[in-house]
Order: C-alpha cells, then sequence, then structure tokens
C-alpha cells in the first residue's frame, strides 16, 4: 500500500509554553521577544492570531509592535544567569513533553524535525485499522460519525479556504461516500486523518498545546497543506488535488525549495508558482538544473521518495552567539569573557547529552565571524572540560587579532559558535563509573534547603489540564504494536472542550524552527552548521536542540529525591575547588588516599598531568614574581590533553566528598 505520511507542527509553540506559564494570556494578543546583545527588547519571535489581527508581524520591534496593538502582552525569553543569551530550557522541556506523546504512539516512525515539528509515518497503524473490519464498515461508521471523528478536519481540493464549518462537514462525507468507496488509497487517507486527530487531541488533553497537521502520500505534500488551515486544524491532500493546490502555491512555500534553488528556479524561468514550474519544459530544467533535475520532475507532480528516518536525536550540538553593531567585541578581556561563558554552557550541553542519550562527540568545530570574514576550524574532542574547549577556541582566534595594543581586538569580533559533531555510542566505562558514584557523593556534601521555591515552571502545572509527562523515552523498536479497531463513537455526552484559542501560525516561523527547514543549495546538499549564515541566537539555539531532561532514576536506583533540582553548574563549581593544581596538592592525606583507589593506568595520567601543572606554576613564578597565573588561563598541552578528561571527571566528583 501507498505510504501515508503525516506532519504534526505546534502552533505558535513559544506563545503558547508561555501562555501555560501564566494562563491569564490564553486567548489574549500577545508575543514573546528576546533581549538583545545590549540589554534592550529585540524583534518579535512568535506572535498569537489575536495580535496579528491587529497588525503585529513577526520581526517587528517592541516599539513597532506595541504602536500597531497597545494592548499586546510581551513575553520576554529568559536569558542565562551567566550571560546574557536566551535560555531556551522551557521551550525544550516543553517540546519533550509532546514527544514523550508521540513516541508512545503505536505502529507508527517518528522523526523529529525540530523542536515543535514532527514527521510520522502512520502507514502500518493504518493498515492495522484496515485489517480490523471491513472497508464499507469504516465508510458507514466514518459517515455517521464525521463531526465526531473529523472536528478540525480538511480536504485541499482548491476550493477548501472558501468553505464555512457546515459546508466542510459535508465535503468530507461526500468524499468518503464517493471517492473511498472506489479507492483504497482515499480511505487510507481518512483512516489516517482519524489517527492523527486522536493524537492531537490527547496532545492537548496532557500538555494544553495546540497543533496542526497536514495528511498525504509524502512529506512534501504532508508539509504542504500542513500550514493550509491553521491554527488548530488539519488537513488531508489527495493525490488527485495536488495539481489544484499546486495552483496557488509559491515555489518557495515548497519543502526544499525556500532558499538558493527556489529562488534560482523562480530568477531563472520568471515563475511564481508550482502549477508555473510544471509548464516549463522538462529539456529547459534539466539544461539549468542537470543535477537536481531527477528530484524537480517527482515533485513537480507531487512525489517525493525520502523516508521517514527515526530520529530523535540531533546530529549535532552548537552554540552560538552574536555581536551585532556596537556590541561587537573590540578588547581580549570580551572576548575572553565571552570565550569562558559560552564554553561553559556548551560543556554543560554536551555532558547533559552524553547522560541523556549514552553518546560522546568525537569532533569541536570552532569557529568566529569578525568585520573580514568568517573563519572555523575541527579539531578533535578530547575532552567535555571547558578548560579544553576555552584553550582550543582562543589559540585559534588570536590568530586573527591584528590590534597593536595588547589589550585590543582587531577586526571586532561579530559572532563566536561551537559544534560537537561526529557522536560514537556509548560512554567510557570508567568515566561513567566514576561520573555516578560522585553525582551521589555531591548530594552528601549539600545540605538541602528544604523552604526553598522552586521556580513557576518547576512547580505543579498552573491549572489541572496542563500534565507534565516525566516518563522515560521509549525506544522506537518497543512501539510497534497492534492498534485496536476503529473504536465506536461513545454514547455518553462528550465534555466540552475549552473554547478554541486562535494561535500564530508557525508556516513562515523563520526564527522558532529554522533548524527543520533542511534548505538546500543548488548543489541539493544539506550545509553543515558552520556554513550557515548567522542570522540571530535563535537560529542557532534551535539548530541543535538538545534533550536537556533526563529520568535519573533509571541510572541509578539510590537517588536522591532532590538531586534532580540541583542545578549542573552548581554541582560543577562545588566541585571545581577540589581539582588537584600541583605535586604538592597530591600531598594532602585525603586526596592521597583517593589516588590510591585509582587504577594504574589513571594513576600514571594523574602524575603527569599534575607534574605538567608544576612545571608551568614553577615557570610562572620566575617570569611573574608578583602576579599568580589564573589556573582558567592555562594551556593544556598535548600530551596532557588526552587524560584530562578522566582526571577532571574523578576529582571534580570524587573530592565532594571532602566538602
Amino acid at each position: 500500500m501507498s505510504r501515508i505520511i503525516a506532519l504534526i507542527d505546534m502552533d505558535c509553540f513559544y506563545a503558547q509554553v508561555e501562555q501555560r506559564i501564566r494562563p491569564e494570556l490564553w486567548g489574549k494578543p500577545m508575543a514573546v521577544s528576546q533581549i538583545s546583545a545590549g540589554g534592550s527588547a529585540s524583534i518579535m519571535l512568535a506572535i498569537t492570531y489575536e495580535a496579528r489581527a491587529f497588525g503585529v508581524k513577526r520581526g517587528m520591534s517592541v516599539k513597532e509592535a506595541k504602536k500597531v496593538c497597545p494592548s499586546l502582552e510581551i513575553c520576554m525569553v529568559p536569558n542565562l544567569p551567566t550571560m546574557n543569551k536566551a535560555d531556551l530550557s522551557r521551550y525544550k522541556s516543553a517540546s519533550d513533553e509532546v514527544f514523550d506523546i508521540l513516541t508512545k504512539q503505536e505502529s507508527i516512525i517518528l522523526e523529529k524535525a525540530s523542536v515543535d515539528e514532527a514527521y510520522l509515518d502512520i502507514t502500518e497503524a493504518v493498515e492495522i485499522a484496515c485489517n480490523a473490519e471491513s472497508s464499507e464498515q469504516i465508510i458507514e461508521r466514518f459517515m455517521t460519525h464525521a463531526a465526531e471523528f473529523f472536528p478540525s478536519t480538511f480536504i485541499a481540493d482548491g476550493e477548501d479556504e472558501k468553505l464555512e464549518s457546515d459546508q466542510r462537514l459535508a465535503r468530507i462525507i461526500k468524499w468518503l461516500d464517493e471517492d473511498c468507496r472506489m479507492d483504497s488509497l482515499q480511505l487510507n487517507l481518512a483512516i489516517g486523518a482519524y489517527l492523527i486527530e486522536k493524537i492531537r487531541k490527547e496532545i492537548f488533553t496532557k500538555t494544553q498545546f495546540r497543533c496542526s497537521a497536514g495528511i498525504g502520500i509524502n512529506k512534501i505534500i504532508a508539509k504542504l497543506v500542513c500550514a493550509r488551515h491553521k491554527p488548530n486544524q488539519q488537513t488531508i491532500i489527495p493525490p488527485q488535488f495536488v495539481a489544484k493546490v499546486y495552483e496557488t502555491t509559491p515555489i518557495n512555500s515548497v519543502r526544499n525549495l525556500g532558499g538558493k534553488l527556489g529562488k534560482a528556479l523562480t530568477d531563472t524561468f520568471g515563475i511564481k508558482t508550482m502549477a508555473d514550474l510544471q509548464m516549463v519544459p522538462k529539456e529547459q530544467i534539466l539544461h539549468e538544473f542537470p543535477e537536481q533535475s531527477i528530484w524537480l520532475f517527482k515533485i513537480m507532480q507531487g512525489n517525493d521518495d525520502e523516508p521517514i528516518r527515526p530520529r530523535l536525536q540531533q546530529k549535532s550540538l552548537a552554540i552560538s552567539k552574536n555581536f551585532p553593531g556596537v556590541y561587537k567585541l573590540r578588547s581580549v578581556a570580551g572576548v575572553e569573557k565571552w570565550v569562558t561563558n559560552l564554553s561553559a554552557e556548551f560543556s554543560k550541553r554536551l555532558y547533559e547529552d552524553q547522560v541523556v542519550n549514552q553518546r560522546t562527540a568525537l569532533n569541536l568545530t570552532i569557529s568566529f565571524r569578525n568585520d573580514e570574514g568568517f573563519y572555523n576550524k575541527t579539531v578533535p574532542l578530547n575532552s567535555y572540560v571547558n578548560i579544553g574547549i576555552i584553550n582550543n577556541l582562543l589559540s585559534f582566534m588570536r590568530s586573527y587579532n591584528k590590534a597593536g595594543d595588547k589589550e585590543a581586538w582587531h577586526p571586532p569580533i561579530k559572532n563566536i559558535s561551537m559544534s560537537a559533531s561526529r557522536f560514537r555510542e556509548g560512554v567510557d566505562s570508567q568515566t561513567k563509573q566514576i561520573t555516578l558514584w560522585a553525582e551521589k557523593a555531591i548530594q552528601r556534601s549539600l545540605t538541602p534547603n528544604e523552604n526553598e521555591t522552586k521556580p513557576r515552571e518547576l512547580n505543579e502545572p498552573v491549572t489541572s489540564k496542563c500534565v507534565t509527562s516525566t516518563e522515560t523515552k521509549k525506544k522506537r523498536s518497543d512501539s510497534f504494536k497492534t492498534v485496536d479497531h476503529i473504536p465506536q463513537p461513545s454514547t455518553s455526552k462528550q465534555s466540552e472542550q475549552p473554547e478554541l484559542i486562535q494561535l500564530d501560525s508557525d508556516d513562515e516561523i523563520g526564527y522558532e524552527i529554522v533548524s527543520s527547514k533542511n534548505e538546500n543549495d543548488l548543489k541539493m546538499e544539506r550545509r553543515p552548521f558552520y556554513y550557515r549564515d548567522v542570522v540571530n541566537d535563535e537560529f542557532n539555539e534551535n539548530y541543535n536542540e538538545i534533550q536537556t531532561s533526563v529520568n535519573e532514576s533509571s541510572m541509578h536506583s539510590e537517588q536522591n529525591p532532590r538531586e534532580k533540582d540541583i542545578p549542573l553548574t552548581e554541582r560543577s563549581a562545588i566541585m571545581s575547588r577540589y581539582m588537584p593544581k600541583n605535586l604538592d596538592d597530591l600531598k594532602n592525606g585525603e586526596i592521597k588516599d583517593m589516588i590510591e583507589q585509582l587504577p594504574e593506568d589513571i594513576k600514571q595520567e594523574v602524575m603527569h598531568y599534575c607534574t605538567v601543572q608544576d612545571a608551568r606554576e614553577m615557570k610562572a613564578k620566575r617570569t611573574q614574581k608578583h602576579e599568580t597565573l589564573k589556573r582558567s588561563k592555562r594551556k593544556s598541552s598535548d600530551t596532557a590533553a588526552g587524560p584530562e578528561k578522566k582526571i577532571s571527571d574523578f576529582f571534580k566528583t570524587k573530592s565532594s566528598k571532602i566538602g
């Protein structure tokens, strides 16, 4: 049977997350904005439909938005505590809730496209439902209870955007009676639409988040119609109506044609819509775009062979910070400050990813942009310890500093970024054992404050309808189970649903889900992170969305109930105080006892590491009698870089017992 593919897209996701935190904002004009590098409000990132009705548009400043909509409520994206950089953790946590629900669906293949988008291959689930009953039984039930089974479904036939509610329902019933009886593919699409209605309802019931969906026979078609009836609606596109829909479909709105390739097509042939592209002779397309011609011929007919790839993990992790205009970094102190802050945050994310996904990155790509150009370099990632990342990045950047003044930096820095890639499965066994042991030791060294007030988003849900999932994500291999046949409609009166809230359309979401767009350049290759134009923080944050929540009870059963509430940065600060700096530190009785517990190979690495540090310290004393060399500015030697992770993991964690 033909594939049945769906795209689920959360409606104005950032705005909904803020509305759930502040329920009084439901149904009101509101927008989400971010603090700029200078500390003032930046452009609008997410806008509800109530605000859009007043003329508020994405990209406006707060001042401009307030001018057209005085009653506009503004929610600011929080910043990380140690630096003026967006903290997207609340949105990623909310995304985890949605994907917890999606991963539990039976007999589907799930591909995470972004923080708020997911492709679902529901072919197997549809096939199981088809085999449970006869086609006639399914069609009769769907027609009789269409209002209940398809409360928000449209059929994209070129005329659907003009239909009122009663006309929409009549159109569905007619399609079921005529097309679905004659064509099994049409019936499969109807069953798929019913299943997606159920999934969307479950997402809303458990999270309060509304979403839209597109259902078709491939990714491109599902993506195309997903935004057709936003918000909180879904659209089916039967194959026979693709040509009709293409008549009004701009070329740049089709998946993979929103970038350079789409622009090249419109400029080369002087066309605007997909219907125009269908009229271009194939010989001309083959001549102008030989490498992309076969793929273009397919999508011109509404065909797409790209499979749904089971994926919940990102292929790379990255962090980036822009310094626009007057905020460019023009001093060595400023560059070192931001390199240190970004490296600390990046190191934390790497460790979190290692715990959550049980994998280890092998490559580190460091890059920056100044007034003269963009520069990048890829090096082995021998350690997640932030001092190694700092040294790599500063060493690379210093070679491009042309300032005559030793305290100045020229050309000024406009962007700093780093990314980790080439992940291998698993974590070093010795590192894992030491880390798990140390986590418990840290808890014993901290005296919990029982009167401490948790942040609002960590408290119980703000309304009774808000349920946060804390269950561990299921493996995809466990989710392929038999689904029940299509149920009979409930005979009891359905509980009233809350009034539908008009939310923003994310079909042009630029800032929120840029990482999912997978724009093709003229060579049809997905550009790696370090070749992408750095537009804003949201682009780079969302390019490397990572899972930052983890059910640590699955790692060790004797977990302190408060352990998950202690920030990783706080634990790292406590552990760092006990990292040995030289050979003298090893003479301490308690540290000496701990060294004796180490395996012989690590013990030798510890001694070598501290010998190197001791030599550096003596050299510093000879050259700088009145100044203590700060350890954060020391350069790690090549010989010490390899064991640095094992050593630091042990001493940063084990010695928390001393504290």
